[in-house]
Order: structure tokens, then sequence, then C-alpha cells
């Protein structure tokens, strides 16, 4: 199991093959999938940021990502 961060009502965590995030809101009894279309050439999420307003990833490609809607998308922090 990924690295978790609580987000309001949620919690967030890596995927088990860490191309994007899972969450669940009843803690941790169901867990869903949130992340959509994950890019293959971002690598895996190695760490989760609560960056206030997004999320931010850092990726084992070494870029540094992020989401403005709990990890439905992902773009790349330039």
């Amino acid at each position: 199991m990924g690295q978790m961060i609580s987000r309001g009502k949620e919690v967030l965590r890596i995927k088990e093959d860490g191309k994007g995030v899972d969450y669940t809101n009843d803690g941790g009894q169901n867990w869903f999938g949130r992340t959509t279309g994950w890019v293959s050439g971002f690598g895996e999420i190695t760490d989760l940021i609560d960056g206030g307003d997004e999320i931010l990833a850092q990726t084992s490609t070494g870029r540094l990502l992020y989401s403005e809607n709990n990890g439905d998308t992902w773009r790349e922090k330039r």
C-alpha cells in the first residue's frame, strides 16, 4: 500500500501500481480508484504531498505533478 494523505472527509493513497491515487471516505473499509488516463511516461508516484489547493506527486522519473481535483487528473509542474 502506498503513502496516504487526508483531504477533508477523504483519505488518498498511492495506487499499488503507482499510477495514480485511490480514495476512501469511510475510514479505509472501502477504497475506490480515482485517477483516470494516467500517462505512462510519468512513471510511478513515489510521494504525495498535500499542497492546500492542489496535491503534489513526485514520480519515479523525477517529475513533479499536480492535481487540482483530488487526483482525478494530473499535470506536470513546470
